[in-house]
């Protein structure tokens, strides 16, 4: 005996087909597939066949199973004399058509599940690689602020200082640097020591030109803004 699928004919015989001519069918196509078969039967429409038995892979390696038979397509005996090859043809057409169809939902769907395992791999991807990005660039931003702090002590020291040029009105000028916590009151001092005993004061010389006079010679260079350079009038009375 010609080994038959059990589950694919009787998946044939669902659909109405003949048990008989489905066993020859899936004989002919060797169990490929129960479509393949279908392809048969609606080519062979007239085959009339013996009566076919099958055997299932346990039966041939000798074990024993209970079977069951496949059900069977009752059909009224007032349609059997009205059934003819044609209208059998058409039967098995819509049959084979809903089953082309299903198989193309489950191709699709198949289809659409590839799609998105591919979309989340996509996506996994492109996360490791900005994650993979902004290590590098924390590592690199790490690495320049362990060289700022390995820079002398003197880079600090330079920006507690100031330069400031100092303009009299002879046409002569002065330069000289002080610490930022120095008062204004010590740019008089400094000045004083080329204005003899004539007396002055000082004006910025960026708008709007602040006179630095009064309480204000008390203010530190560092509130006043003269840094990181700066340069005064010196304006004589």
């Amino acid at each position: 005996m010609n080994q038959v699928d059990p589950i694919m004919l009787q998946s044939l015989t669902k659909m109405g087909f003949d048990q008989n001519k489905s066993i020859h069918a899936l004989k002919q196509t060797q169990n490929r597939s129960v479509d393949l078969a279908i392809e048969w039967l609606l080519s062979n429409p007239d085959f009339q066949p013996q009566n076919q038995t099958f055997e299932t892979e346990n039966e041939k390696h000798g074990k024993i199973v209970l079977k069951t038979d496949p059900p069977k397509i009752v059909v009224p005996v007032k349609d059997v004399k009205d059934v003819d090859n044609e209208e059998e043809k058409k039967r098995i057409e819509e049959i084979r058509k809903k089953n082309v169809e299903k198989l193309k939902k489950e191709k699709k769907k198949k289809l659409e599940e590839k799609q998105r395992i591919l979309k989340t791999i996509e996506d996994d991807n492109l996360r490791r690689k900005t994650l993979f990005t902004y290590e590098n660039q924390e590592n690199e931003q790490t690495q320049v602020d362990d060289q700022k702090q390995e820079k002398p002590q003197e880079t600090e020291t330079k920006g507690e200082k100031t330069t400031i040029k100092f303009k009299f009105q002879d046409g002569r000028e002065e330069i000289s640097t002080f610490d930022l916590d120095n008062t204004i009151e010590d740019l008089y001092d400094f000045v004083s020591e080329f204005a003899g005993d004539s007396e002055f004061f000082l004006i910025d010389s960026v708008p709007p030109r602040k006179k630095f006079t009064g309480p204000e010679i008390e203010s530190t260079i560092k509130k006043a803004g003269l840094f990181p350079t700066a340069t005064l009038h010196v304006k004589f009375i």
